[in-house]
């Protein structure tokens, strides 16, 4: 093994790039539809326009490009978020 390579396959190892990233967005308050539509809004708009136009450069760093940018909610946010479905458990 040469110097940073481990035991394990390619694959596993580099879960790290420059190329990809996540942020998280955490809400402390019941899930609802006014939560995606007032509170999480920011956020979806934000990656619209990181989307489109990217990020300026900054003294954090230099301009990111515009990228793919994917939101993945649970089910019932992309119920919420499609306004269908959350039909479970209302009957008995």
């Amino acid at each position: 093994m040469t110097n940073g390579e481990t035991e394990l396959d390619d694959s596993s190892v580099r879960v790290q790039s420059k190329e990809f990233y996540c942020l998280m967005v955490r809400a402390g308050a019941k899930d609802s539809k006014l939560l995606y539509e007032d509170v999480f809004k920011e956020y979806y708009e934000w990656g619209e326009t990181l989307r489109l136009q990217g990020l300026p450069a900054s003294e954090l760093g230099p301009r990111l490009l515009p990228c793919t940018v994917t939101h993945t909610p649970d089910l019932k946010g992309a119920w919420f978020l499609c306004n269908c479905g959350g039909g479970c458990k209302t009957k008995k």
